[in-house]
């Protein structure tokens, strides 16, 4: 019994990475790249990032998606190139795409639930 006890704690210090609190697995910070042809803005993951964020990608990414998304939810105060955000995101559902991201995929999508400023880009 003891070293079933022994054998659960251990598991449990090694099942999460350094810095991956419950809850944060879905915050990234990204850079605004522009916007695609749907007029919905282009985000840029980091490549650290991107075996994590695949995940909440409208599009199955079998090798890799890049490090470019549609950040869907995004409005027009954050229309600036190299703005650096904070982003928390979840994978689209079908009401979160327009009809233009649904017949034209470009780049996979992300919905971003809330958004946080770190760093100011370059005005548009």
């Amino acid at each position: 019994m003891k070293t079933i006890i022994l054998l659960l704690c251990l598991l449990s210090l090694f099942s999460c990475s350094p810095g991956d609190e419950p809850g944060t697995r879905n915050v990234f910070e990204v850079t605004v790249v522009g916007k695609d042809h749907c007029n919905q803005f282009l985000i840029s993951f980091k490549e650290k990032d991107l075996e994590r964020v695949k995940h909440f990608s409208s599009v199955e990414c079998v090798s890799a998606c890049g490090t470019t998304y549609n950040g869907i939810n995004l409005d027009d105060s954050f229309n600036q190139l190299g703005l650096v955000l904070e982003v928390a995101v979840q994978k689209p559902v079908a009401d979160d795409l327009s009809i233009c991201q649904a017949l034209y995929i470009v780049y996979p999508a992300v919905t971003v639930t809330s958004v946080k400023v770190i760093n100011k880009g370059s005005e548009k």
